[in-house]
């Protein structure tokens, strides 16, 4: 609900009599270009004004509760319940002030932000003349922008440039102002960003290029890919289940005329082959087996005992 233009909303008493209370609800409550809402009685006894909402803006706004008489049924107090924010800009007022002997009214906020801008003569005031201040109770998680004031009369406090919050009286025994809040500093355990500026690309080590097949600026390189042999770091230790690399075997091109093996051991005869050669001959064992051999079986005859004479062919 949003009101503008000098837009009021007021329950008032003109006659001295009792003014009624005024209630509102609602999700969002604005009062701008002074618009008010307000309970009033200046010769008689002032209601009550209660405002219950998520956030209450007051940007040359006022809500005010204005009682003329003393009353031991009391009046003129201000109800403020926000679940969000109380924010107060451009001279705006909260006020439950008291003329003649009467005794300011009560101010209670309960909000978690209630936000006034220093320098824009926001106030919230609980003043009386002849009777006593009122009292001024809020709890917040945060107050900002009020400065607490003593003594000063309801003209003073609009004239100046400070926004203000004050519960006195002229003549009659000073108000009280109780704020209840978390204590706690925003700004506390931040630490200060560096002012100089960092380049990042001079944080950034250079790669390999494009340098006639040797890396950048002629530095060595090493590089671990995937799970091989070797650990995560050069000081730690090696971990269980890490796979094994494989052995490589590098062609001899890649190495230098001092890491080439010797010829002369490449070609020594021990590390040479023997050549399969087919079986020659036959050799019967004492057991019966047979072997084969490279070489030709030697044959030593044997005679037969009979006289070659007896060989000789017949003759006729």
């Amino acid at each position: 609900m949003s009101l503008t233009d000098h837009s009021q909303i007021q329950s008032e008493a003109t006659q001295g009599g009792q003014a009624g209370n005024l209630e509102i609800i609602a999700d969002q409550l604005t009062l701008r270009d002074g618009s008010s809402a307000t309970v009033s009685s200046p010769q008689g006894q002032a209601g009550n004004l209660s405002i219950f909402a998520h956030t209450l803006l007051l940007d040359d706004g006022q809500i005010t509760a204005e009682t003329g008489k003393r009353s031991e049924r009391g009046g003129a107090n201000i109800n403020l319940q926000l679940t969000d924010l109380l924010l107060l800009r451009n001279q705006s007022l909260i006020s439950a002030n008291a003329q003649g002997d009467a005794n300011g009214g009560n101010i209670t906020i309960s909000a978690p932000f209630v936000i006034a801008v220093p320098l824009e003569n926001s106030d919230i005031i609980a003043n009386a003349v002849g009777g006593d201040g009122g009292r001024i109770n809020i709890t917040a998680h945060r107050v900002f922008g009020l400065k607490q004031q003593n003594g000063q009369t309801f003209d003073a406090l609009r004239s100046n440039s400070t926004s203000d919050i004050s519960a006195s009286s002229q003549f009659g025994i000073q108000g009280t102002i109780n704020i209840q809040s978390l204590n706690v500093d925003p700004s506390q355990g931040l630490g200060e960003l560096p002012i100089d500026i960092v380049d990042p690309s001079n944080q950034i080590a250079r790669g390999c290029g494009v340098t006639g097949g040797t890396t950048a600026n002629r530095q060595s390189q090493f590089v671990v890919t995937g799970r091989g042999g070797l650990p995560p770091g050069p000081d730690d230790l090696q971990t269980v289940g890490t796979a094994a690399p494989e052995w490589v075997t590098p062609e001899i091109g890649q190495f230098s005329p001092a890491e080439i093996p010797d010829e002369s051991l490449v070609n020594d005869s021990s590390y040479a082959t023997d050549t399969l050669v087919e079986a020659q001959g036959m050799v019967k064992m004492a057991n019966g087996e047979l072997l084969l051999t490279a070489q030709a079986s030697t044959v030593t005859p044997h005679p037969s005992g009979v006289s070659s004479q007896f060989c000789a062919p017949a003759r006729n």
